[in-house]
């Protein structure tokens, strides 16, 4: 008797609950077994290299899907695509926001640059005043977090220029 209370204190001294060990004590009285129901615990199966495959090519035709769209797609959890993109060792990465400068438009900067020094050198009694007024743009605004992109490295990301309609005030 003073082995079960020795082993009972310890149990509730690791924090465990009381309604648990009288379940248990109720189960082994009854002679029910105590190890887990059969078919559960098992390997996953639905996370196979076939569903992997598959999951794999879908990604590299579109990696902007969202995870939740593709587990709409392929009927399964969306913690299991989770799981399945982490096994591919694929990281979802926020697309950064940059400036899209093409080399003509990188040319054509240098040519005014220059262009604005040589007249400063020639014109120095003469004031510029340069403005700093804002260019907006009416096009649609995006949520840069949900602009998602799959892949492996951060160098694979392309960025995600902003829109090419601007209109001076």
């Amino acid at each position: 008797m003073e082995k079960k209370r020795i082993r009972v204190s310890a149990l509730l001294d690791s924090q465990m609950d009381f309604r648990k060990i009288a379940e248990v004590k109720k189960l082994k009285d009854e002679g029910q077994d105590l190890g887990k129901k059969p078919g559960s615990g098992g390997h996953n199966k639905k996370r196979t290299a076939e569903f992997l495959a598959d999951l794999s090519d879908t990604i590299e035709a579109s990696p902007t899907t969202s995870t939740r769209k593709q587990a709409k797609n392929l009927g399964v959890s969306k913690d299991t695509i989770r799981n399945a993109v982490q096994d591919l060792g694929l990281v979802s990465y926020v697309r950064i926001r940059r400036q899209l400068l093409s080399d003509a438009s990188k040319e054509t900067r240098v040519i005014k640059g220059k262009k604005l020094l040589t007249w400063m050198n020639h014109n120095g009694s003469t004031v510029r005043i340069f403005s700093d007024k804002k260019l907006w743009t009416v096009d649609q605004v995006r949520n840069s977090k949900n602009d998602r992109y799959l892949a492996y490295c951060i160098e694979e990301v392309p960025p995600s220029t902003p829109p090419s309609t601007q209109h001076r005030l």
